[in-house]
């Protein structure tokens, strides 16, 4: 996400403004705009809204006012916003402030200690678009704390509800061996090396407005290879290459459990698919999941969609030895993202005009 913050909104103690520095340490793009904005090397900082360059903000956040946000969401040319707001300042707000909560896809943060009072307060104001804040731990500047997270998924689903209502098919794709070289384990930021074509391919979906979202069993963490962190530093590097080349990541979702762990989220699982779908309103039926693996075919056919093979990374070994597989075959076979991704078009298209 590139992110734009009101700065002069936010309060002094507020836990958005280490939640903001955590997400920028997970790769996304945060502007903050203004005075008094946190010591984060991970944020750029600039002093008004005339340094903003066009394109530097698909999401704006701030506190307190729905119209203040959604006249910087215009300003600012975001289609998305996040608002952290207390039940004092919801207690204050006229026709104005909700009229510029109906203006712009919020979705607003607040205390759990202060659910009840803001229900109370919220009136005709669809709850649906109320997030409440992690209880456990303290407000950290870490890429995994809970905050920072929150405020991810938040920024997420704000951002593909600008979209519209309807359900669409969503580009499910895996890590390693598919949208990067296969390095096994990976921990290190600096192995994060995109495999040929895989850019063109993502813009060109970005170009369409297909919903990105990747979908990645780490198991090293798991097996104590690496920590939570570590992952998190790879996947922001990959986010930041990527958006370099023009291409801004719709999600990703990961499971960090060892094999024979038990858990419903470890491909070829469809938990972390589903996750996936509420937030970004898919439409599992005529959604791909696309990777290097077997297995990865078969989540795809286990969501309801589409199981796709490429030939990167493990894939041309895989196919190989799919007849024998307890995976099966996949639906369809392509030697790398690019022709996946044309080819995920061309159904698109195909369903758009039955």
């Amino acid at each position: 996400m590139k992110v734009a913050v009101h700065g002069a909104s936010v309060r002094p103690d507020s836990r958005l403004r280490a939640a903001l520095c955590a997400l920028a340490r997970r790769g996304h793009a945060v502007t903050w705009v203004g005075a008094n904005a946190p010591a984060c090397d991970a944020l750029r900082v600039v002093s008004s809204d005339r340094e903003l360059r066009p394109g530097d903000a698909d999401l704006v956040v701030g506190e307190r006012s729905a119209l203040a946000l959604a006249w910087r969401a215009w300003r600012w040319h975001a289609r998305a916003g996040l608002l952290a707001i207390r039940a004092t300042d919801l207690a204050g707000w006229g026709f104005f402030e909700r009229w510029g909560w109906d203006t712009l896809p919020l979705q607003a943060l607040i205390e759990e200690h202060e659910g009840e009072h803001v229900r109370t307060l919220a009136g005709d104001l669809p709850l649906e678009r109320f997030v409440l804040w992690h209880t456990e731990g303290n407000p950290s500047e870490r890429p995994s704390s809970p905050d920072a997270e929150l405020l991810e998924h938040a920024g997420e689903r704000a951002l593909a509800r600008h979209a519209g209502p309807m359900r669409r098919p969503v580009f499910f794709v895996d890590r390693d061996g598919t949208l990067i070289v296969e390095h096994g384990y990976l921990a290190d930021p600096a192995g994060v090396e995109l495999l040929p074509g895989v850019a063109d391919a993502l813009r060109l979906l970005q170009a369409e407005r297909v919903p990105i979202v990747v979908v990645s069993n780490q198991s090293g963490i798991g097996r104590g290879k690496f920590g939570v962190d570590d992952m998190l530093a790879v996947m922001a590097r990959l986010r930041v290459v990527l958006r370099e080349r023009g291409v801004e990541l719709s999600g990703i979702y990961v499971c960090p459990h060892a094999p024979g762990a038990g858990c419903a989220c470890r491909k070829p699982g469809t938990e972390l698919l589903e996750r996936a779908a509420d937030d970004h309103q898919a439409l599992l039926a005529h959604s791909w999941m696309v990777g290097d693996k077997l297995l990865d075919a078969a989540t795809g056919r286990a969501m309801g969609g589409t199981g796709v093979l490429v030939r990167t990374g493990y894939g041309a070994k895989e196919e190989e030895g799919a007849a024998g597989s307890e995976w099966g075959r996949p639906d369809r076979v392509f030697d790398g993202l690019a022709q996946a991704a044309a080819a995920f078009l061309a159904s698109r298209d195909a369903l758009d005009t039955a």
